[in-house]
């Protein structure tokens, strides 16, 4: 994992299997990515419509595709002409964070 990618308070499983928020990269070698999936979607707040999932901190044209194969990168869609693909929970954090000023946090379960 490149420590260049980690923010504060982004998901990462640490030693592998244990969920944590980063709160220093200074031992980031013991840190794993998170693999985006439709079950973290949800937990970060995310809605499914049926083939995209919207959040409501997000404009309606911005949103998240499934990925074309069941294994793979999700399609973060910027607008019309722009999509950046999105593998891990950190990177979705960090590009929402980017776009909306807020962090990304898992959801209390209603």
């Amino acid at each position: 994992m490149d420590a260049r990618e980690l923010r504060k308070g982004n998901y990462v499983l640490l030693y592998g299997d244990v969920l944590t928020a980063v709160d220093t990269v200074f031992d980031f070698n013991n840190y794993e990515p998170i693999i985006l999936s439709h079950e973290w979607l949800l937990k970060l707040g995310f809605v499914n419509k049926h083939v995209k999932y919207c959040h409501q901190e997000l404009p309606p044209n911005i949103y998240i595709r499934k990925p074309y194969r069941e294994v793979g990168h999700w399609r973060f869609v910027l607008g019309v002409n722009s999509v950046v693909y999105v593998g891990y929970v950190h990177q979705l954090q960090n590009l929402f964070f980017a776009i909306t000023g807020e962090d990304l946090i898992i959801k209390e379960q209603d």
